[in-house]
């Protein structure tokens, strides 16, 4: 029982060094993009707003995408272009 314990006081302070380094270089160096020219999305209200903008992120990056705007049209682009 003794052990269990003797053993997370001594990993916790590596984990916790782990964590900070980890979110410091996460804030350094930009995130990892994937590449979407294989996939398809499905983006709900991309006539304005918030959907709008995600429709038009997936389509630079490649992904075919399916749109339902708030008139309930399905607008299809496999071109890439929005």
């Amino acid at each position: 029982m003794v052990w269990k314990w003797l053993g997370a006081l001594l990993v916790l302070p590596l984990q916790m060094t782990y964590l900070v380094a980890k979110a410091a270089v996460g804030l350094v160096l930009p995130p990892k993009l994937r590449d979407l020219s294989r996939e398809s999305v499905l983006v709900t209200g991309g006539g304005r707003g918030i959907g709008r903008h995600l429709a038009r992120e997936f389509a630079e990056r490649g992904a075919r995408k399916a749109d339902f705007s708030a008139l309930g049209l399905l607008t299809l682009s496999l071109s890439g272009n929005f």
